[in-house]
């Protein structure tokens, strides 16, 4: 019996999980930065089950210490607590991955 190649094909769960993050990434309308909303959230971009939020630069942190992703109501959808230690003065091009599970 003679096998067949198959070409490239997105699982099941995979498309599901894309139609999740695009689902979720409509819903990010704001980014709380140790506990301060950001003024600009420039974009959210899904590429498969992995959402992207872009937000503003951000000048004269020191630490951040938690990001949340919020909803219109202000809601939580997704919160992580960190420990980064940034330079002084340094210039920040914020930006927030996560993948679907």
């Amino acid at each position: 019996m003679e096998k067949r190649k198959r070409g490239k094909r997105v699982s099941v769960t995979l498309f599901y999980r894309s139609i999740v993050a695009q689902e979720l990434a409509e819903k990010i309308h704001y980014i709380r930065l140790n506990g301060s909303i950001l003024k600009t959230l420039v974009g959210t971009v899904v590429d498969r089950n992995i959402v992207t939020t872009k937000t503003e630069t951000i000048t004269g942190l020191s630490v951040i210490t938690k990001i949340e992703c919020l909803d219109q109501n202000m809601e939580t959808i997704s919160s992580k607590d960190l420990n980064i230690l940034l330079t002084p003065n340094k210039v920040v091009d914020f930006e927030y991955s996560w993948e679907v599970n």
